[in-house]
Parts: structure tokens; C-alpha cells; sequence
């Protein structure tokens, strides 16, 4: 089955003109209504007396629909699913793999006669809005699901369900109302929900609003928060696009390669801007515009390129070289500045490593950092009189997204990590309301999350901040504009594409990221971007 088949909602332009035929022909048969943003799957079985199909509708590959069948907007059938006789659904409905819901039954009555001979019955199944339906569920003819209803997976649903019941078991029955004593796991499900059906619906809208024109170069993305042509505003709108399988509209995605590769140039294969000369030898331990190397080099990865050459500058740095820079850093009062030059020295590192088969050695790089954390706070920085721990785990970000994230390798002292970035957190209320950045909430969520990949420590702890903090999220969203960097800013690109990633990581750690539909690919990717 093709991708697309398994999963309709990464569907793109060529996947649409390829199920065309099939969907034209339904729409062409007496009582069909398949709306024009409703898509069928080529591989669906599709064998309708009638068929409304709402809008943002889909019904994907394997799926089995046949009888007389009503979705309404915004509605999901799952692959393998199997939908027959009559069914009735309202908006939002979502059906999973493998369920089967049958609006007909078997005559059975005369025991003179064999079943098969015996006449079918058809009361019909109704089932009300935002109904979530598991998988391996089983509901049969004449049931009734009220609004607002989750089925858990493989339950046997044979008689009426209330309004925002969960139900499950064979038979199925009610665990609880919705609306008594909602928990925050529900709560932090149903907004890691609206986050990924708002950012689905209207990313094309938010990306369009960045455009703005310029004299010299026509079109060109630019985001609110900088006020000014960036790279960085092109990156964004590739990274938010890619989300969703995608690629920005503005220009095709041969343009956005070329352009992102030409910052590449010099002797040593630096990212420079336009016009901008290549540093002397004695500069190159800096890592001139070292965030160009996630920017520049991540959205090349996720339009399925990457940076053209070796960045032999970073190669020609001796280990001696290495160590006294990091012995030279500010790591009493510049723990952001620290973790900063970390990231970017790393990722060129790691593009040069995956892409040129260069010689660099990461393991010096981690046996300077493994050897200079601290076992009792678990970070390379001390905290400050004036912000305590802020640019301390603000830098820790930073340096392990760089190193121990993007490389796959263990961190020394997860633990104490996790203690010192609770403790921040007390401080700052857990970000909720108090001290709301992208930068500050992205800089505690990849963290716990980087550390709970080696120990369940505090869990419970950090659960609940994941939790509040996709709730908060959810609040935010700006229709057709996304998110601010921060709540009271202007929506833009940055914001929008910090906040959906840091709403991702939440998922991943919640173990919800099915309910998000959508993952990313770039700077915020979340497995390894090279194992050592």
C-alpha cells in the first residue's frame, strides 16, 4: 500500500491528481456527495448505495465502505477499516485500523432455514460528533453514539452509548463520563488534538501571511519577530512545512536548495552571508554565523538535500584548540553563549560527518563535556544571584541538542540534570504563566525529555508539566497565523515553528504523538540526526 494509502493527511498535489479518477467516478454515481477537500485513498474499496463524504473527509487505502454511508466534515477512516450498511456519522468522527461497524444484520429467527437464506435487517448505526473510535472496536446494527464519545480499542459496542462516555469491554459498557472529573492526561490528549488540526488546516495560511515584497528580490519570507529579511525566516517556513510533508508554496523546491546552498562559499566551505569575507585562520574556533549550520543545514535535510560541501574550517581545529576554547568560555555568567557555540561546532561537525565522510572527531568534543559536568547539578554552568538557573539550563539546551541529542550518545549525569531543571522550574511556576518564552519552554521540555530517554526519575513530575504545558499551547494559536514567540507577541514564523516543535516533544514524551499528526524534521527533530 503507498504512503499516501497509509496515510492520507501526508497527501500532496501529485497524491490528489492520482486519486482523481477514482473520486470523480463516485462523485458521478446518484446519491453521492463527496465534497471537493474530501479525499478517497486509490487503494479504498469503495462500494456505496450512497455516499456523503464531508469536507476534510478521508477515507484511506484498504479501507472497506459499502451500503449507504454518511460522514460529515472533518471525518477519518482508518486503513483496513470496514464500514457497511447504513451509517450514519456527524463532524469529526474518527474510526481507527481494523474496526468494524455493520448497520445490517443477519436474519437468524427461523431455525428451519439456514442463516444465509434467512432476509437481512437494516436498523442503521448513528454516531454522533467528535467521536473517537479505537482500534479492533466492533459496533453493531442499531447502536446509537452519542457526541463527544471515545471507544477504546477492541471493545463491542451492542447497545446505545451517552454523550462524552468513555466506554469499553466486550460488551461494551461506560467507564466514565467525559465531564466528571476530567483528568489532565485527557485534557492534555484532547489539546495535543487541536494543536495538530488547527496546524494541519491553516499552515499553508500562516506561511502565506509571511510573505511580504522586496524591491531587490521579489517575494521572499520574512517573520514578524525579526521585522527584517533573515535566512533564518526562509529555514522556518521549510521546517513548518515539512511538518506536514510539504513544501512552502511560495517558489518550487529546486529554488529553496539553490538558495539556501549558495550562503556556502570560501576556501573552507564556511556559511557566510552575501558579500561577507572568509575569517582569518585564528577566527575559525569562533564558528562564524554558527546558527546558519542548523538553520541552513537543517532545512536543506528537509527538502531531501543537504549542505554541498565539506566545512573543512571546522576540520582544520586542532583537539588543543578545542579544549582551550572550552576552557575559555563563560561558564560562570554566559551558560546560554556556552551551549551556544557547543551546538553550532557540533552540528557543522555533524554535517560534515554524515554528508562528506570528513575526518572530524566528535569523541573529543564529548570527553571535554563528560569530564566537565557536574555530578551534583548536572550542568556545565552555575546559576546567577540575579536569574538562577535560567542561563545555566537555557545553555544546557542548547549544548545537548547539539552533542548528546543530535549524536545519539548518553548524557553523564541525567538525574541530577532532571533535579536542577525542576528546580528551575518551581521558580519560574513551570512556565505557564510566568516567564513564557519559545526559548525558556523549549529549553526545560527537550531537556527532560533528552534525560528521561535514560531513567524514569521524577516521571511523575515531569508528566505533569508536559501535560500543562500542551494545554497552554493549545491556547495560544492565532487562527491562519500561528503562534507568537511569545503569548503576547505577533504571530509569526519563529514562534509558530518553536511552538509546534516544543508541542511535539511533549507528545513523544507523553507517548501521545499520534493524536499531534505531525512530527519535525529539522533543528527539533526528535531521533538522533547521526548515531555514534
Amino acid at each position: 500500500m503507498s504512503r499516501v494509502g497509509i496515510n492520507p493527511w501526508v497527501r500532496q498535489e501529485k497524491d490528489l491528481e492520482e486519486a482523481q479518477p477514482k473520486i470523480n467516478e463516485l462523485r458521478a454515481k446518484p446519491n453521492h456527495n463527496i465534497h471537493e477537500t474530501a479525499f478517497i485513498a486509490q487503494e479504498a474499496h469503495v462500494y456505496t448505495e450512497s455516499l456523503d463524504l464531508g469536507a476534510n473527509s478521508w477515507i484511506a487505502g484498504e479501507a472497506v465502505v459499502r451500503g449507504e454511508i454518511s460522514f460529515g466534515e472533518h471525518c477519518t477512516v482508518n486503513p483496513k477499516a470496514c464500514i457497511s450498511g447504513k451509517v450514519t456519522a456527524g463532524d469529526g468522527v474518527r474510526i481507527a485500523s481494523l474496526t468494524t461497524i455493520v448497520g445490517f444484520n443477519h436474519g437468524f429467527e427461523d431455525v428451519t432455514k439456514p442463516i444465509y437464506q434467512q432476509a437481512h435487517t437494516r436498523k442503521g448505526i448513528v454516531i454522533g460528533d467528535d467521536v473517537w473510535i479505537g482500534a479492533n472496536v466492533v459496533i453493531t446494527d442499531g447502536v446509537t453514539i452519542g457526541a463527544h464519545t471515545i471507544v477504546a480499542a477492541g471493545a463491542v459496542v451492542v447497545k446505545d452509548v451517552p454523550e462524552y462516555s468513555i466506554v469499553g469491554g466486550n460488551p461494551a459498557r461506560v467507564i466514565r463520563d467525559r465531564r466528571a472529573g476530567r483528568s489532565t492526561r485527557n485534557k492534555a490528549s484532547a489539546a495535543l488534538h487541536e494543536i495538530g488540526y488547527k496546524a494541519r488546516d491553516e499552515y499553508k495560511a500562516v506561511l502565506e501571511n509571511a510573505v511580504v515584497d522586496d524591491k531587490d528580490e521579489g517575494q521572499i519570507y520574512q517573520d514578524t519577530q525579526q521585522g527584517k529579511p533573515s535566512i533564518r525566516a526562509w529555514c522556518d517556513a521549510i521546517e513548518i512545512a515539512k511538518f506536514f510533508e510539504d513544501v512552502p508554496a511560495l517558489y518550487d523546491k529546486e529554488f529553496y536548495i539553490e538558495k539556501l546552498q549558495s550562503y556556502q562559499h570560501g576556501e573552507r566551505g564556511l556559511l557566510l552571508n552575501p558579500g561577507e569575507e572568509e575569517p582569518a585562520r585564528e577566527d575559525l574556533i569562533q564558528v562564524p554565523n554558527g546558527y546558519y549550520y542548523l538553520t541552513i543545514g537543517y532545512a536543506l535535510e528537509c527538502l531531501g538535500s543537504h549542505i554541498k560541501h565539506e566545512v573543512t574550517g571546522i576540520g582544520e581545529l586542532s583537539t588543543d584548540e578545542i579544549y582551550n576554547h572550552l576552557d575559555n568560555l563563560d561558564w560562570t555568567e554566559n551558560g546560554w553563549g556556552c551551549g551556544s557555540w557547543n551546538d553550532h561546532f557540533a552540528t557543522a561537525m555533524y554535517h560534515n560527518l554524515k554528508y562528506h565522510d570528513s575526518n572530524d572527531r566528535p569523541e573529543a568534543l564529548f570527553g571535554w563535556l563528560n569530564t566537565h559536568n557536574s555530578s551534583a547539578s548536572g550542568m556545565w554552568s552555575n546559576p546567577s544571584k540575579k536569574q538562577g538557573w535560567l542561563l545555566a539550563v537555557n545553555g544546557f539546551y542548547r549544548l545537548t541538542r547539539g552533542t548528546y541529542a543530535q549524536f545519539g550518545v548518553d548524557l553523564p549525569h541525567p538525574e541530577s540534570s532532571i533535579d536542577t531543571i525542576l528546580s528551575h522550574c518551581r521558580q519560574y511556576e513551570n512556565f505557564i504563566e510566568k516567564g513564557v518564552t519559545g526559548c525558556n519552554v523549549l529549553d526545560i521540555v527537550h531537556p527532560l525529555w533528552l534525560c528521561s530517554r535514560q531513567t524514569d526519575y521524577r516521571k511523575d513530575e515531569i508528566r505533569s508539566i508536559m501535560e500543562q504545558q500542551v494545554v497552554a499551547i493549545s491556547k495560544r494559536w492565532q487562527k491562519d497565523k500561528g503562534f507568537g514567540f511569545t503569548p503576547d507577541m505577533e504571530p509569526g514564523l519563529q514562534g509558530t515553528e518553536m511552538w509546534l516543535s516544543i508541542a511535539a516533544i511533549a507528545a513523544d514524551y507523553l507517548e501521545q504523538s499520534d493524536a499531534l499528526g505531525y512530527r519535525p524534521f529539522g533543528v527539533h527533530r526528535i531521533p538522533p540526526a547521526y548515531q555514534l
